[in-house]
């Protein structure tokens, strides 16, 4: 009874010595008669307890199933939350070099960060301006992207 329960093969055992016990009284086809009975009965309620077992392991799986698939929400969520994280920190970076950045204090560039793809957005007066702007974005850690629609206005004298 390999993978039986102990509970199982306590009733069995119960019920094989009353068997036998009924075998050595002075009367014993009552006893045996009563032995059928209770034999019969812990027979019946193996029956129920295997049924028991049967259903709460059915139920076991269905919860492991559901742990498994709430796990996968959950580290979905935590790499979704990370990468939120990440985005506010790439952003704050950048925006401070920008604003610090000599080259670049009399531009109107805004970032936008989403999923560590930086997009750079704004005026600019020159070429060497939008390269200083994206040289700065790519010296930003975590970045996995950089776009660029900086636009050169033309200076109307």
């Amino acid at each position: 009874m390999q993978g039986s329960n102990p509970k199982l093969v306590l009733y069995m055992v119960f019920a094989t010595v009353l068997a036998l016990a009924a075998c050595t009284d002075r009367a014993p086809e009552a006893r045996l008669e009563s032995a059928g009975e209770q034999l019969q009965d812990t027979s019946q309620n193996l029956i129920e307890l295997e049924q028991e077992i049967q259903n709460a392991e059915t139920h076991l799986k269905t919860l492991q199933k559901q742990r498994r698939t709430l796990t996968v929400k959950v580290q979905s969520l935590e790499e979704r939350l990370q990468n939120r994280a990440t985005d506010v920190a790439i952003f704050r970076s950048l925006q401070s070099q920008l604003l610090n950045n000599e080259a670049l204090k009399e531009t109107a560039i805004s970032v936008e960060v989403e999923d560590r793809r930086i997009t750079l957005n704004g005026l600019v007066s020159t070429e060497e301006q939008v390269a200083e702007a994206l040289a700065t974005a790519k010296s930003i850690p975590g970045a996995t992207s950089i776009r660029s629609q900086i636009q050169i206005e033309e200076i109307k004298e």
